[in-house]
């Protein structure tokens, strides 16, 4: 599973201004396509508002190492093929004061080769990987940051994608359709940071049709998730560790059948020799 890419472009810039329009000439698996790069930042006059808008074209690598770190348990694949994905584009982002940023986008996608997960037909076990041909998206993302220095930080996303057209496939398997999250760091010490991470996912569309079972579809329940975590260096070399993850115990499946674990707590040492 071969790619090679090469990006070219020409860049105009100014203090409240960049343009950026380019190609990259690629290869997939010895197929050619030439991906656009174009892309526009301009200020607005008086403000620290920036207003964003491109199309873009490029290639997300597939490996079985990438697959299965997204979905653990899928089976063999019988093929396998990069995504590509072609998106246009318009934002807004900018900071507020010293500590303040935000970013908001809105994408219209094409997607080729999309990986899709179904339940096999053997014992619904493990995951059939399906590469969807073509694949129409409205993906709208939004940021908001804040900070001070290294000492705290704290940020929140929310992600909403639309799958409006699949060739193939009737629905976007496996795929999380609405997510909401938001990350904490806080460093109350120089040698003691601690962070927290929460987020909900809406559940994603299910198929399966093992055991000569009628082929059955659904939606995975939503779920919401809290882990807090922290470290302390008590010496420069010699750090400990501790982790306490599903803080609210909820008994919920990313992928059907596999419930995650329940609330549960990890500690540990770490010793550098350098």
């Amino acid at each position: 599973n071969n790619l090679l890419q090469f990006n070219t472009a020409l860049v105009f810039t100014t203090p409240n201004f960049k343009l950026n329009i380019g190609v990259q000439p690629s290869w997939n698996n010895d197929t050619y396509s030439m991906q656009p790069d174009i892309s526009i930042e301009a200020k607005l006059k008086n403000t620290q508002l920036m207003m964003e808008a491109g199309w873009v074209g490029y290639f997300n690598k597939n490996s079985y190492r990438s697959l299965v770190a997204y979905n653990p348990w899928i089976g063999g694949l019988t093929q396998i093929d990069n995504t590509g994905i072609k998106e246009q584009y318009v934002g807004l982002k900018g900071i507020s004061g010293n500590h303040l940023s935000y970013h908001a986008r809105v994408s219209f996608l094409k997607l080729q080769n999309q990986p899709l997960f179904l339940n096999d037909a053997i014992d619904g076990r493990y995951f059939i990987t399906s590469f969807e041909p073509d694949v129409e998206a409205v993906k709208i993302h939004g940021e908001l940051t804040y900070s001070v220095q290294e000492m705290f930080s704290l940020m929140g996303a929310i992600t909403a994608t639309q799958y409006n057209i699949l060739s193939s496939n009737s629905q976007p398997w496996g795929l999380v359709p609405f997510q909401v999250s938001g990350t904490a760091l806080w460093k109350p010490l120089k040698d003691l940071q601690v962070n927290a991470a929460i987020f909900y996912n809406e559940g994603c569309l299910y198929k399966t049709n093992y055991r000569n079972d009628f082929p059955r579809s659904g939606r995975l329940a939503s779920a919401v998730d809290l882990n807090v975590g922290g470290s302390f260096s008590v010496r420069k070399n010699l750090n400990l560790w501790l982790q306490m993850n599903n803080l609210f115990n909820n008994m919920y499946q990313r992928w059907n059948q596999y419930p995650v674990f329940g609330f549960n707590v990890m500690a540990g040492v770490v010793y550098s020799f350098k």
